[in-house]
């Protein structure tokens, strides 16, 4: 029982920290999200290996969790390879 509370604790805690994250953490998790999405969509049955275009862009998007000028960087760098 105490396993189950302990769990439904930490569950609700997770969302009440996930509705005061920045708006920089927010774009910097959704710049990761859709580079994953056009690796996977890639098409590739074998493990994708990471290109060097992946990596720039996920090392973008972590920096902008801290650093929110490099979000505008990497929103024009997508926009401009689709």
């Amino acid at each position: 029982m105490s396993d189950l509370l302990h769990h439904v604790i930490t569950l609700i805690f997770g969302l009440v920290v996930d509705l005061f994250r920045s708006r920089a953490a927010l774009e910097a998790e959704l710049l990761v999200l859709k580079q994953q999405i056009i690796v996977l969509r890639r098409g590739k049955p074998n493990r994708m290996p990471f290109l060097a275009v992946d990596r720039e862009q996920t090392s973008r998007a972590r920096m902008s969790a801290f650093d929110p000028k490099h979000t505008q960087l990497s929103l024009k760098f997508l926009s401009t390879a689709a």
